[in-house]
């Protein structure tokens, strides 16, 4: 698995926070076992593997390298600004689907 895309400077990460802490407050209160969980800071979301966030090269790189290339998006994740969200498809509609139309990966 590649390695994580380095430190958001963008804003994205209460975003995710909040998702996180959202549901995992949510699943808690009801006793349900499920894969979010509440934790305290951005750091520690990190080390729960609950979130990917990639550059494009490294989205390519592990698509390629799957057996069955799947991706999961999220863009409006626990509220992300629309800017961001916009801004993440743009990527993958600009760097990502070009690299992957050119037959290494078939039906992403």
């Amino acid at each position: 698995m590649p390695s994580p895309a380095p430190r958001s400077t963008t804003g994205g990460e209460p975003s995710f926070l909040h998702q996180a802490n959202a549901y995992g407050a949510w699943l808690t209160a009801g006793d349900v076992t499920a894969p979010y969980q509440a934790v305290a800071d951005a750091d520690a979301l990190r080390a729960t593997g609950q979130f990917q966030v990639l550059t494009p090269d490294q989205l390519i790189a592990q698509l390629k390298a799957a057996p069955v290339p799947f991706v999961n998006l999220h863009p409006l994740v626990g509220g992300m600004p629309t800017d961001l969200a916009w801004s993440s498809l743009r990527l993958l509609e600009r760097e990502v689907l070009p690299a992957l139309s050119e037959g290494s990966v078939a039906n992403v």
